[in-house]
């Protein structure tokens, strides 16, 4: 940001949400929490508040042009934090695990930078819910109708990249995530009759390496990942 003043606000800002985690579909004290934000650091920004969700306009003196649109998520993972930092989750089992306070509070300061310097057209900023979960976006969908959005942009925070560099292409960047648990039952027996048993891990293993084959199979037209998260046979 130019005004570092503001940077230090919108760092403070994450810091905070980072603190005060919610998660998906229970947003709405992060979502006072953005207003109350937006109130003070950015008053010419107007706020949307829709309830399930928030968006927040910047009107320009060129309502007439294509209108633009920035998207971030605020909802957090049930996952402990374990950081050890002062603004480590209040919340036990509750963290900001994937970002969403930072890219949260980046949009909100984008919003500040709006509200100093302005643009050429009116830009509209969208606080969606429950991105986790894969149901906010529905919630979401006349957003872009209701207000003739002509570009949308889904914000995300990368670590691979050189700082103040933004990445951008045509069309779809990211996978689209769907998680499912498949389990086999196999049919336990004594070691002396191993003839009577059905034993599942084969049939795991050869799952895993499908997964791997599948991401690199030239059958698709776009990115696909396929990524075993965890996997367990049998009982100790």
């Amino acid at each position: 940001m130019r005004n570092k003043e503001k940077l230090a606000k919108a760092i403070e800002l994450r810091h905070e949400m980072h603190q005060n985690p919610d998660l998906s579909n229970q947003e709405r004290p992060t979502y006072e929490r953005i207003i109350k934000f937006l109130k003070e650091n950015a008053p010419s920004i107007e706020i949307v508040d829709k309830g399930y969700y928030v968006y927040a306009i910047y009107h320009s003196e060129h309502p007439e042009r294509p209108r633009i649109a920035f998207r971030t998520e605020v909802d957090a993972l049930p996952i402990e934090d374990l950081i050890d930092e002062p603004y480590k989750s209040c919340k036990p089992g509750v963290g900001h695990k994937c970002g969403h306070d930072g890219h949260a509070a980046t949009m909100c300061a984008l919003a500040m930078e709006l509200d100093e310097f302005g643009a050429e057209r009116d830009v509209y900023m969208i606080f969606q819910p429950a991105e986790e979960t894969g149901d906010g976006a529905v919630q979401c969908t006349d957003f872009i109708t209701d207000n003739n959005i002509a570009e949308i942009y889904g914000m995300h925070g990368s670590i691979d990249e050189d700082y103040g560099v933004v990445q951008t292409k045509a069309g779809l960047m990211n996978c689209a995530s769907e998680g499912m648990c498949i389990e086999y039952k196999g049919v336990s027996t004594h070691a002396s009759l191993p003839e009577l048993g059905k034993n599942p891990t084969l049939a795991l293993a050869k799952l895993a390496l499908f997964c791997d084959e599948l991401q690199h199979s030239d059958g698709y037209k776009d990115l696909i990942m396929a990524t075993v998260c965890y996997m367990r046979s049998g009982d100790p």
